[in-house]
């Protein structure tokens, strides 16, 4: 696998993350009504951003009220509409709650890509049903958000697996040298050098790599350096252009999550 540049690498993720609220924002100028978004992707279960105050209470009371639409619908893996909370019997705590923050009809669309799932709640003042342009505009919107989602822990993933690596040969050119001090002192070859540096490391309870860096040091008189990493300079025509990545050029206003 390619090693990516390491700014894309670290803040690709946080960008991706980003576009979220701007979706929902989208979602919510296309129906008039403010929106929430809760992601699951496997065991893990996120509540993401929402565009006001209200529809964060709303959203999260079904947490701590007994259910709601919001976690039947990632249950059965199926939209959920409920025209008038006034007349909602199925969740009476979460009913009222959104009769509080002034939501008085509620829609929850299911956005999917692969194992992600994401609840775009849209929360209306006003009962009524929800036209079925709207709810089809919303589906795109949430699988949108969830091809986003996704995409983001997937660039997180390489992130951590491509960092684990460089640490990881980091760790590798401390104990060469190591074993290069080691054979030099015991005029022995790599193999029993690697067993004195091994035995040393049992005897001590500590790591290799941290048993080679002070036999480095002690020789030496300061610590090991390993030369960092430079990724492969990229061919492409945008990077010989001199153009410069960046992340979105605005982010959405979203409420922060309710307390």
């Amino acid at each position: 696998m390619e090693i990516i540049d390491g700014q894309v690498r670290h803040h690709a993720s946080a960008w991706l993350e980003a576009l979220v609220p701007t979706l929902a924002n989208q979602a919510r100028q296309a129906v008039d009504a403010h929106t929430s978004v809760v992601v699951r992707s496997g065991e893990d279960q996120r509540w993401v951003t929402a565009t006001s105050a209200a529809a964060g209470r709303c959203d999260a009371a079904q947490d701590v009220a007994g259910g709601g639409p919001r976690a039947l619908a990632l249950v059965e893996d199926r939209d959920v509409v409920v025209d008038d909370v006034v007349t909602c019997a199925r969740w009476p705590g979460w009913a009222r709650a959104c009769a509080d923050a002034g939501v008085q009809s509620v829609a929850v669309v299911l956005g999917r890509h692969e194992h992600a799932r994401v609840a775009l709640s849209v929360h209306r003042d006003t009962p009524g049903g929800w036209p079925s342009d709207q709810l089809r505009r919303l589906s795109e919107l949430a699988d949108a958000i969830a091809l986003l989602w996704l995409t983001a822990l997937e660039v997180e993933s390489v992130t951590r697996a491509t960092e684990d690596s460089l640490a990881a040969l980091g760790a590798r050119a401390v104990i060469d040298q190591a074993l290069g001090v080691i054979m030099a002192q015991n005029r022995c070859d790599a193999d029993t050098a690697f067993d004195i540096l091994r035995t040393a490391s049992m005897h001590r309870n500590a790591k290799l790599r941290v048993v080679a860096t002070e036999i480095v040091t002690r020789v030496s008189g300061r610590p090991p350096r390993v030369s960092p990493f430079q990724p492969r300079a990229s061919t492409s025509p945008r990077a010989a252009g001199g153009a410069r990545t960046s992340g979105p050029g605005s982010r959405a206003d979203a409420a922060s999550p309710p307390a």
